[in-house]
Parts: structure tokens; C-alpha cells; sequence
């Protein structure tokens, strides 16, 4: 670490030490915007990012103050920690190795320690709003950057290091800020939207809303990565489905049957529609289509316990030989196989469902949280549509986790102090939730 790295590493961690609770959370998120992975300590064998020190001092925090008392599990809980602890016991028990032990116990640790950190720090509707308010100015300095980087073509956070290289697309930069890649930092500008276009309908926010929704189209269009774009018109179309709120069962009826319709119709099966997507948003979409199809094809060869050898899979190869795994839901299967698949879909599915439910509350309340809810929806969905075209490999899973714990303390909070009205029939466990 340099000096510079320590002490702003020194300075967030006794923020979250500190702070009240949603000051702590921002305190968090200020080590994922300002603070690069370069900075970081070997301790045996496992690499401690400043990010890494930061949410450990959450989770010292929440464990000294006893912030934990009184959170009950709910099944998000249950999947998010099944999930981890099959994605860190089935490849140790493949390669047998201590090095791949240790690798995955630091991403248990980054899934882990992300997703418990927030899921004490934020408990209700109010302080994810405070949050997310809080967040809209803090990304200001960010978007700042990232332009003065476009312009320059240098970074202000090469001194830190742990950033990739700059590389120009058709003559732009794909700026990239403390991020380790331009489709990284851009996914974090975009996947923000969804919650600053709700707090937009927040009295008393809407000045701070405007602010982080530039900020976030800023940061999404100074990356230049087709992913980032993907997960920004994602973000719109979710809300573009808010005034058939009410119709969604029919909205997701009519999207399988369109799904359907195009697999039977297209030449190519319906996961080849990413290619065609690619010509429209550039990118390489075929590459992501075509990974698809060869993780069908060799379901055999991963389904139990995953698998450490896809050499085969693709017409080309990264340097160690195995294919270049762009997306998170191959890489999952490839990691834990096919149980780990299945509890990360029943994750994201839980995720939504509570937020149906929670809104079903709101929705008889009359209550203008019903739209910070829809947010945080659209703000998954966003991810969900990303994550097909690929991994999270640096600060940015912060991102993913801490809102998939903030969907389990709200909707849970609201669940829990008001029950699903008897006028509004309740989701079935065969049900999708009320969201896009």
C-alpha cells in the first residue's frame, strides 16, 4: 500500500467503526469508489484489499455493538449462505488443493462480509433511502474523474494501482476509475439508476436524486462497454413497466411465450438473441451467445461437481488454456456445479419475490415507498440481464451483495410490521414476484 492508500483505507474503516449506521454503510461504499484493489496486503497467502479491511471493520462493528441482535433470517438469508457455502466446499473437494481452498475462501469472504455488513447496517425503508441520498453525492467525484479521464486519457487512480490499462474503443476511452476494467465501473453508474430515477418521487430528494442519476449516466456512458449500456436500458426498461405494476403476471406470461415463440422461429436457439443484441449495443455478443451454448452442450461435464478444464469449449482460449468465461451464471456451474446454479437462481427469485410481496403492502398503504421498492427491483433486474455477459472480479460484487441485503432488511421489515393484505391475494410458491 502507499501512504495515500493507508490512510483513506485507515480513515473509511474507522468511519465504519464510528459513524451511525447509514453513515457506516456509505463509509463502505467510499472504499469501493476511491480505493483501487492495488492497495492491499499479503497476510499467508490471502490478499487483503482495502476494500477487504473496510468491511471487516463492519463486521467488527456489528458484532461489538450487538447491531445483529433482533435480525431474523428469512429464506434470502438461508439461499445467500447455501450458495456460499457450496460455491467455497465443492471445488475445494474437486481440486483438493489448498491454494484453490484459500482462493475461494476469499470470495466466500467478499460474498459474505459484503452482504451481512449491509444487511446490519440498513434495517428499513428509511435509511436505504438515507443511503442511497447519501451515495448520489459521494459518486459526484467519480464521475468527475471518469470525464477528466476521457478527456486526458490518464487516470487519477494510477498511482494506486490495480487498474487495468486504458484502451480506446473506435476512438474513445473506456474510462474505468477505481475499478479494475471500464465494464465494472460503467455496470456500477448504471445499475445506480434505477434507485435514483424512485427518489425522484422522494419529497426532499429530488435535488440529491438528480445529482446521482447524472452522475450514474456519466460514469455508465464514460466507460464505452456495451455491458454497462445493456444494464442501463435494462434499468429503464423496469421502470418503463411501472404503470402495468399491477399486470406483471401477464407482462412475464407474455415474455416466455415471446421466448418460446422465438427458440421455435429463429434459426439459431432464443440464447443466440445475445449475438444479435451485440450488433446493436457492439460488444461481443456472439462470443457470450456461443459460451452459452457449449455450457449446455457439456452439462455432463459439470453438473455434479463442476469443473477446472473447458479447453474445449471454445474455437479460442486464454493463456491457461481454458475459455474466457464471460458470464457469471456459466461460472457458477463451472464452480459448484449444478446445485450452486440452482441456489443462486433461487437467491435472485426469493429476492424478487419478498419485493412483491413487500410491495403488495405498500401498494394498499398508498405509501411513496412503493417506489424506492420498484428501484431496488429495477436495480436487480439490471444486474440479472449483466451478469449473463459477465463476471464481477473486483470491488464491484460490494454492489451486487449490499443490495441484495438491503432486499432482505426492507422487504422484511415491511412484511413484518404490516401483513400481506387479504384484498391483495398473497405470491404463491410457484408465483413470480410483482416486479419486472
Amino acid at each position: 500500500m502507499i501512504p495515500l492508500g493507508i490512510a483513506l483505507t485507515v480513515l473509511f474503516s474507522l468511519a465504519v467503526l464510528a459513524l451511525p449506521r447509514v453513515m457506516a454503510a456509505l463509509g463502505v461504499m467510499a472504499g469501493v469508489c476511491y480505493i483501487t484493489q492495488g492497495q492491499m496486503y499479503l497476510i499467508g497467502g490471502f490478499h487483503m484489499h482495502a476494500i477487504r479491511i473496510v468491511l471487516l471493520a463492519g463486521l467488527i462493528r456489528l458484532i461489538v455493538r450487538g447491531e445483529f441482535r433482533g435480525l431474523k433470517w428469512n429464506k434470502i438469508d438461508w439461499a445467500m449462505t447455501s450458495f456460499l457455502l457450496v460455491m467455497t466446499l465443492v471445488p475445494t473437494l474437486r481440486e483438493g488443493t489448498m491454494e484453490v481452498f484459500i482462493y475461494r475462501v476469499g470470495s466466500g469472504y467478499d460474498i459474505a462480509l459484503s452482504y451481512w455488513v449491509f444487511r446490519g447496517l440498513l434495517k428499513n425503508a428509511l435509511e436505504v433511502e438515507q443511503f442511497f441520498h447519501g451515495l448520489a453525492f459521494m459518486i459526484v467525484p467519480v464521475a468527475m474523474e471518469m470525464i477528466l479521464e476521457c478527456v486526458t486519457h490518464h487516470s487519477l487512480y494510477e498511482p494506486f494501482g490495480g487498474i487495468g490499462d486504458l484502451t480506446i474503443r473506435e476512438g474513445r476511452p473506456r474510462c474505468q476509475g477505481p475499478f479494475r476494467i471500464g465494464i465494472t465501473a460503467g455496470i456500477f453508474g448504471a445499475t445506480m439508476i434505477p434507485q435514483f430515477i424512485a427518489m425522484l418521487h422522494s419529497r426532499g430528494r429530488q435535488f440529491g436524486a438528480g445529482i446521482g442519476l447524472i452522475c450514474a449516466l456519466i460514469i455508465t456512458w464514460t466507460s464505452n462497454s456495451s455491458g454497462p449500456l445493456m444494464a442501463a436500458l435494462s434499468s429503464i426498461v423496469a421502470w418503463l413497466f411501472w404503470p402495468m405494476r399491477t399486470q406483471m403476471q401477464t407482462v412475464r406470461r407474455g415474455i416466455v411465450a415471446v421466448l418460446i415463440a422465438l427458440h421455435l422461429s429463429m434459426k439459431v436457439p432464443v440464447w443466440f438473441i445475445f449475438s444479435k443484441l451485440g450488433a446493436l449495443t457492439g460488444g461481443d455478443g456472439w462470443h457470450r451467445s456461443y459460451l452459452i451454448d457449449r455450457y449446455i452442450h457439456f452439462f455432463s461435464d459439470w453438473w455434479l461437481m463442476g469443473t477446472n478444464n473447458t479447453h474445449d469449449w471454445m474455437p479460442y482460449v486464454l493463456p491457461d488454456g481454458n475459455a474466457d468465461i464471460t458470464d457469471l451464471y456459466v461460472a457458477v456451474g463451472i464452480t459448484g456445479g449444478v446445485t450452486a446454479l440452482v441456489l443462486l437462481i433461487m437467491l435472485l427469485v426469493w429476492c424478487f419475490r419478498y419485493l412483491g410481496n413487500a410491495l403488495q403492502v405498500l401498494r394498499v398503504q398508498f405509501s411513496e415507498t412503493e417506489f424506492l421498492f420498484w428501484g431496488l427491483g429495477g436495480a436487480l433486474f439490471s444486474h440479472v440481464v449483466t451478469l449473463f455477459s459477465i463476471t464481477y472480479w473486483d470491488q464491484i460484487f460490494v454492489v451486487l451483495w449490499s443490495l441484495m441485503a438491503m432486499i432482505s432488511s426492507v422487504a422484511t421489515d415491511v412484511m413484518e410490521s404490516e401483513p400481506i393484505p387479504e384484498s391483495v391475494p398473497e405470491e404463491t410458491p410457484d408465483a413470480e414476484p410483482d416486479l419486472a
